[in-house]
């Protein structure tokens, strides 16, 4: 449905061009009919109709006068001047307030029904336009931030989204000239506040406080924020000072917005996006240990591997494995892998170092990791490669997390009891958490619940880490392909399954057999 003022001086004129559209126009409503410019213009700026039909000589303000001051309204209206006024000053004036036609009275009835259909087809056609606009621009708004969190998981994986990165620069019309990773968590870690929160308005709200200010990817998860920032070239020397002042702002604003205290790790900054899985792990590296300053930029400790460092880097990955969080986990070891390649013994006194820190941890099962810590550092001294043993860590850090994260004890709760042996002596199956619950006779909600109390972790999760476990035994032991792994393991699909793998250990199959080797 189309809106219509006509205006009007001439009585007969105003009831035969109302008439000829209600009998011409069945999609054109006439809100208004005007004597004079002064009810032109009232008319409009009230009901910002679609098309005005415009006389220029009518009493007071003419009409393109009128149409001037309407002008000013900041409305959609289109307008037809019909007048018998043929007079150039009056053409010239029309054209430069880009009227749409210009018609001189008498004129054919056939020929003002064609000017007046075609004006409502343009505006369809605009209408239409503005409708597909914003159709994009609510699915671009809601798929940016799943290409940015698929960039940064890129990041965190080590294998950078190249490609839509620079889909993601394209679309938002950026260059990247250098940029680096920041990892953001909580002053106080033991609040929970991330895993609370409304991610998706916090992370609207980060691009919000500093869009005036940089450009940035950001994603965030239950322990940090992670954020890709480009450094602008004009800022490429003195980066470090640039970077503090953005994040104080930042820190100000989440502060004020959400009552957020955070403190920041900073990586070094790099010119090609292709290193930002180096930039992320040194972001997380320069968290290690730091709680007293709110900004800690990267500073590399291969110079610096002694007791006091090693014991400091166990403390934080054995906090990163009881909790769950192997990204931070992946992460603190890959950055501090030049200091603990430096010598073939370092791998072995750090893991020495989990273990003590472990044991001591409350209500720990003693008993039980010991027997743990035994077989993985007879696995360890197999073998002498720095780069074996390091992974092995990583590896043997992600099968303890379900001990720690119950403290060492038997599940308590008999559901949990079945529904692990079930799971164990299933998961070669395509299992689901319904048939799981249906097996042992609870809902599926109970064991949810149940599950997360006692082990620390969803039904996926605990599946994940029995199916895991025993891939990477049949990669170490046996010759078999990767299909047939997965297969012995409750994967129908080969490649999802090596992308489960990489994500558990760190590295391929083919990778962990070589590293297994030496």
């Amino acid at each position: 449905m189309h809106t219509m003022v006509i205006a009007d001086d001439e009585e007969i004129e105003l009831k035969s061009l109302s008439l000829l559209i209600k009998k011409e126009f069945t999609d054109i409503r006439i809100v208004g009919l005007a004597r004079n410019g002064a009810e032109m213009v009232s008319f409009i700026d009230q009901y910002k109709p679609d098309i005005a039909i415009v006389d220029i000589n009518m009493p007071g303000i003419n009409g393109i006068d009128a149409i001037q001051l309407v002008s000013s309204l900041n409305v959609p209206t289109r307008f037809i001047i019909n007048t018998a006024y043929s007079d150039f000053e009056y053409a010239q004036r029309a054209l430069s307030l880009k009227v749409d036609y210009y018609i001189l009275k008498p004129q054919k009835r056939t020929d003002t029904v064609a000017v007046i259909r075609k004006l409502c087809d343009d505006i369809d056609k605009v209408r239409a336009s503005r409708k597909s606009r914003i159709q994009v621009d609510e699915l671009f708004s809601n798929i940016q931030p799943v290409i940015e969190s698929e960039i940064i998981y890129s990041i965190f994986m080590g294998e950078p989204a190249v490609s839509s990165f620079s889909m993601w620069c394209e679309i938002n019309a950026v260059q990247f000239s250098g940029g680096l990773m920041v990892s953001l968590i909580p002053v106080d870690s033991a609040d929970g506040i991330l895993a609370c929160c409304d991610k998706k308005k916090l992370r609207n709200y980060l691009h919000s406080a500093l869009q005036d200010v940089c450009t940035l990817l950001a994603t965030i998860n239950d322990f940090s924020i992670s954020i890709l920032f480009f450094i602008p070239s004009k800022d490429g020397d003195h980066w470090e000072s640039w970077l503090t002042d953005v994040l104080q702002v930042l820190f100000d604003k989440l502060k004020s917005h959400s009552n957020l205290l955070l403190r920041a790790g900073v990586g070094r900054c790099y010119p090609a996006f292709e290193k930002m899985p180096d930039s992320y792990r040194e972001s997380i590296a320069a968290l290690r240990g730091i709680t007293d300053v709110p900004i800690s930029f990267y500073r590399s400790a291969s110079s610096n591997v002694d007791a006091d460092y090693l014991t400091q880097l166990a403390s934080d990955l054995v906090k990163s494995t009881q909790s769950g969080n192997f990204q931070n986990l992946d992460a603190v070891l890959m950055a501090e892998m030049p200091a603990l390649k430096s010598d073939a013994s370092i791998p072995m006194y750090l893991w020495r170092s989990c273990q003590d820190i472990a044991l001591k941890l409350p209500k720990a099962n003693t008993a039980e990791l010991q027997r743990f810590f035994a077989m993985t550092s007879r696995q360890l001294e197999s073998g002498t490669n720095p780069d074996y043993r390091i992974r092995r860590i990583g590896e043997n850090l992600k099968l303890l997390s379900g001990l720690l994260r119950t403290g060492g004890k038997s599940d308590s709760n008999p559901y949990v009891v079945k529904a692990r042996k079930f799971i164990e002596e299933n998961y070669k199956k395509d299992l689901s958490l319904e048939a799981v619950a249906d097996q042992i006779g609870i809902s599926p909600f109970y064991l949810s619940r149940l599950l997360k109390q006692e082990l620390g972790q969803t039904f996926i999760g605990y599946l994940t880490q029995v199916r895991m476990q025993e891939a990477i035994k049949l990669a170490g032991v046996t010759r078999l392909s990767i299909k047939e792994i997965a297969e012995r393991t409750g994967y129908s699909n080969p490649t999802y399954f090596c992308r489960v793998f990489k994500k558990f250990t760190g590295q391929t199959i083919g990778g962990y057999r070589e590293s297994s080797a030496e």
